[in-house]
């Protein structure tokens, strides 16, 4: 009887991973998404996918979730002048920062907190040099976003408040 009991929980066992083991075909069941494409490129989506993670090594990629691309590429543009550098300090701060800057252009601060929230707008002048004055601000995290005046994002800096 005790054999029996052992091969049935073993043939059990053994049925069970072999169902579980079976492959899907690459299809998507959702309520809504879309395909579109272009000579620059090509996006698929779909709606109510949960958030996933993309794990790469070398020259193999995991990808959880639902949609898994084939081929992933990711390109950015960086347009910044090398004469338009700008720099803050000290960080972690406690009441000043000062921004250095070299730009012979005038530029526009914007102080953002953790939540998205603009809290500040500056305009830097020609030599792009400015004291911001914190102390009334809570310790935490900080964006100093850097602007040209059409709006093209220069640079950004993520400054620490303390005490």
């Amino acid at each position: 009887m005790n054999i029996k009991s052992s091969f049935c929980a073993v043939l059990l066992v053994c049925f069970t991973q072999y169902c579980i083991s079976q492959t899907n075909p690459v299809e998507i069941l959702t309520t809504a998404g879309g395909y579109n494409s272009s000579a620059s490129g090509a996006l698929s989506w779909t709606l109510g996918e949960t958030i996933i993670e993309t794990g790469i090594a070398g020259s193999n990629s995991l990808t959880e979730g639902f949609q898994q691309p084939s081929t992933a590429s990711v390109m950015a543009v960086n347009n910044m002048e090398a004469n338009d550098e700008i720099t803050a300090y000290p960080n972690p701060a406690v009441d000043i920062v000062f921004i250095k800057g070299n730009s012979t252009e005038p530029l526009k601060l914007d102080i953002i907190d953790i939540n998205g929230r603009i809290l500040s707008e500056q305009e830097l002048q020609n030599n792009n040099d400015r004291e911001v004055n914190m102390t009334n601000y809570t310790n935490g995290t900080y964006f100093f976003k850097v602007y040209q005046l059409d709006g093209q994002l220069v640079n950004t800096i993520k400054i620490e408040k303390v005490k």
